[in-house]
């Protein structure tokens, strides 16, 4: 009871995504997923091909294992890094110094994406059949059934870009940054892997 009394906002993030796909039709009802084809663009422009598509030749059972892997590392880093920022260095059942920074920093990114969410509507990649007609099905046999069965179940569509999992990732990094520094960098080296 006293953790939730501090670490509410967790449910703010739960609850709220769960009203994205009804949000993002708030701008522009008519047009919807409008910014995929920039998106699409720019990936052609910086890096000549869709990367999933230039990609596609270098995957298999251990890169798809990982890079699922990676995704699947949110949910440790921002429970965790409100945990451990609530607990602090010595373990105590109270907010550590820095759980304050290190909520507000997670919470701030996510109200950044979802304040976007219905200016930039783009769904995930998984949900263009174009695209994912062209490439090879996932493998795996640990954190890809997983992820796939988490899309399956609660992925909203719409709400890709900019990514609430990578911004509220990063916040978590940069929240546990001062009091958490090591913590902090390990983070940071698996959001690197989320980001990618």
């Amino acid at each position: 009871a006293r953790f939730l009394r501090y670490g509410y906002p967790l449910l703010f993030i739960l609850f709220f995504f769960e009203e994205v796909e009804q949000m993002i039709h708030a701008v522009r009802p008519a047009t919807p997923y409008w910014f995929e084809p920039y998106l699409y663009a720019a990936d052609r422009w910086l890096f000549g091909e869709l990367p999933a598509i230039a990609l596609s030749g270098w995957v298999g059972l251990i890169q798809d294992e990982i890079m699922h892997g990676f995704y699947f590392s949110y949910y440790f880093i921002v429970i965790g890094g409100v945990v451990l920022a609530y607990l602090g260095k010595k373990g105590r059942a109270s907010p550590g110094a820095g759980f304050d920074t290190a909520i507000t920093s997670m919470i701030f990114a996510y109200v950044l994406t979802f304040i976007w969410y219905p200016w930039l509507r783009a769904r995930g990649p998984w949900e263009n059949p174009e695209l994912m007609a062209t490439l090879p099905s996932f493998e795996g046999f640990v954190f890809t059934p997983i992820i796939e069965w988490i899309i399956g179940q609660g992925a909203q569509s719409g709400g890709c870009f900019p990514s609430s999992h990578v911004a509220g990732s990063w916040g978590m990094v940069f929240g546990l940054a001062r009091y958490h520094r090591r913590a902090a960098f390990l983070m940071g080296i698996v959001t690197v892997g989320l980001s990618i």
